[in-house]
């Protein structure tokens, strides 16, 4: 890390917390303790408990958007207090030089599936207890460790001084659809506040998914392939590419899961021309 740039001044915030609890707040606290000038920007606090691959999803389909140096702080942690280690991760200059502060356990999974060479990550184990809070408790790691590393990365330590160098950050098994003839079968791998059924499947995976001559299948429904929402009748269903660049299951001015009644996991056919 060069050590003359410029220290980061945003934290992205990504969590499971929900914001019934005061753990999301009080995440904020402390890095407000640490680093005052830091700016704070909640991405989400709904990722589904525990659920790492949504979480891979959402920071993956985040973090581009931000300006770059901006540290994620991203905690999905169903290993808290576990052997499971820390990890600060850094993409190249080329890529924003945005910084993720994370368990190491896969969430870092789907940022890494979008570099070219994953060997450029510059990445970190969470070593050195002198950033820590004084008290470490076993089941909330985002407040006595995540949150004041993230702080004191934007407060101009260098990453180097975090703990040692991690040659292979911990990857998940990512689902991957199945090409067959005309045939792409998927999967369900997220749900979001709308009930719109977000699949594995990429959008520019075949020129007929963008040309309206396709059709998706799930649930026993044949369900069209469109461009917009309000290309399907009022409380219709359609399938669209969505904003994450992935193919969706949607309903106009209603939710496709309450209509389908599945969940994340379900199988999904797209039949193209």
């Amino acid at each position: 890390m060069n050590n003359t740039a410029k220290s980061p001044s945003i934290i992205a915030f990504l969590s499971d917390f929900g914001l019934t609890d005061p753990y999301a707040g009080i995440v904020k606290g402390v890095i407000a303790s640490i680093a005052p000038d830091t700016r704070i920007i909640d991405i989400t606090h709904a990722i589904p408990p525990q659920d790492i691959t949504a979480g891979a999803l959402m920071l993956a389909g985040s973090y581009r958007y931000f300006p770059g140096r901006t540290v994620f702080l991203s905690v999905v942690d169903p290993g808290v207090g576990s052997s499971r280690r820390g990890i600060v991760a850094r993409l190249p200059d080329n890529r924003s030089g945005n910084i993720f502060v994370l368990p190491d356990n896969g969430l870092i999974t789907g940022v890494i599936r979008d570099l070219a060479k994953p060997d450029q990550l510059e990445c970190y184990y969470i070593e050195n207890r002198n950033l820590y809070l004084n008290d470490i408790s076993s089941t909330f790691h985002a407040r006595d460790i995540f949150a004041p590393v993230a702080a004191h990365i934007t407060a101009g330590i260098a990453l180097e001084e975090i703990g040692p160098p991690c040659d292979a950050p911990i990857i998940l098994e990512w689902p991957e659809p199945d090409y067959v003839d005309n045939v792409i079968r998927g999967k369900i791998i997220y749900i979001d506040g709308f009930g719109n059924l977000i699949t594995n499947i990429r959008a520019n995976s075949s020129n007929s998914l963008k040309s309206g001559a396709a059709t998706a299948r799930i649930a026993g429904h044949d369900i069209p392939v469109l461009n917009t929402y309000s290309d399907a009748e009022p409380g219709g269903l359609l399938c669209l590419e969505g904003s994450f660049g992935l193919m969706e299951i949607a309903a106009n001015k209603a939710s496709a899961e309450d209509i389908l009644g599945v969940q994340t996991g379900a199988n999904v056919e797209i039949w193209t021309v």
